[in-house]
């Protein structure tokens, strides 16, 4: 008789897929769920609070402030229909619009995710300060050939200054303020073949990578790819994913812009690979920062925007792979991104802190 076997890749891909499956089916338990995602500026917020099974008490939504989870605002409300301007008028009203969390409360208690209010501002634009100056540089002096090359995004010389461009964000003199977004928060689960990572995003630093993040892994995009680099030398620096098409040059069709991000590039941190000569060329590709001596160089001038809260045995068994290739940073053994689906967060403000690099000889190996 012969036995089926399916591989530890495929395990972790079937395993995940019914954990997806069974979050879909099961009735939540306690939840505050917003009607619609988009709410137009000075309109009503509508969402549905629904009460824990079995459970008494008095019913609360908090207004938590991002990063500190610290309340805001707290408000009674019954189950059913509610309007969360009305609640917290502060939201429309604040002198600049602010991120917060919606955590449904019973008693002095939170349950179940809370609802992600993110403002609809308008974005800052990233401008490469490095490529302006030299342009300029090379206009002034009629240097064309120099010009020419700066303008040309294959050049070797402006692929090499793209490698340390500095970017910044001028301020916005006409901002506007459109409305909000509301969602559930939730966790990003990657299935790999050494294991999984489990992510907490951070809209308030970037909410709109965040937002295409989510998008992508929940239609099913970060399945069945290989993990393209590891580079680990001279500093311990990133993994990087993302690609289907192992090229790096893979995208999901479309490209983000930069987000001015000031999450700290340390070991656990997710952030936006790119096209070193353009900040704008944000997409589907992604890396795993591996320390804080590689990854300072990148604040600022990457969006980091999430951070790993389990699986750091899983991101040193991927670093501490065989590597090979013409740079050096391809793993030989393939390293196989299985799967990818998302989870309810923990009630905001509780929940695993971000990962630290575990101490030589720790962990399950």
């Amino acid at each position: 008789m012969t036995k089926f076997r399916m591989s530890r890749s495929r395990v972790h891909a079937f395993l995940g897929s019914l954990i997806a499956l069974a979050a879909i089916a099961a009735p939540a338990s306690a939840q505050l769920e917003p009607v619609r995602f988009y709410h137009g500026l000075n309109r009503a917020i509508e969402m549905t609070v629904t009460r824990p099974g079995g459970e008494r008490g008095d019913l609360k939504i908090a207004l938590l402030e991002a990063g500190t989870a610290r309340v805001v605002d707290v408000a009674d409300v019954d189950e059913g229909p509610v309007d969360l301007s009305l609640l917290f008028p502060r939201v429309w009203n604040d002198e600049f619009p602010q991120l917060y969390y919606a955590q449904l409360m019973v008693n002095e208690t939170k349950v179940g995710p809370a609802v992600i209010v993110r403002p609809l501002v308008t974005p800052q634009y990233a401008v490469d300060i490095t490529l302006t100056l030299a342009l300029v540089e090379a206009f002034q002096n009629n240097n064309e050939e120099r010009f020419a090359a700066l303008m040309n995004r294959q050049h070797p010389f402006r692929r090499a200054l793209g490698r340390e461009a500095e970017v910044e964000f001028p301020a916005l003199q006409d901002w506007v303020y459109s409305g909000v977004a509301t969602y559930a928060d939730r966790h990003v689960i990657i299935g790999t073949s050494e294991g999984e990572i489990e992510i907490r995003l951070r809209p308030e630093f970037a909410p709109n990578t965040c937002w295409n993040f989510i998008d992508l892994v929940e239609k099913g995009f970060y399945r069945d790819m290989k993990v393209d680099r590891v580079i680990v030398s001279p500093k311990k620096f990133l993994i990087q994913f993302g690609d289907p098409t192992g090229t790096e040059k893979g995208t999901p069709g479309y490209y983000i812009d930069l987000e001015p991000s000031s999450l700290p590039h340390d070991f656990g941190t997710i952030s936006m690979a790119r096209d070193i000569v353009s900040p704008d060329a944000n997409g589907s590709q992604i890396f795993i920062c591996l320390s804080r001596e590689g990854g300072a160089r990148l604040d600022s001038r990457y969006t980091s925007f999430a951070e790993v809260v389990r699986g750091a045995d899983v991101i040193v068994r991927m670093e501490n792979v065989e590597l090979g290739g013409p740079r050096g940073d391809m793993p030989q053994d393939v390293i196989l991104i299985s799967d990818s689906w998302t989870v309810p967060a923990p009630p905001y403000g509780e929940g695993p802190e971000p990962v630290t690099r575990p101490a030589v000889g720790a962990g399950p190996r």
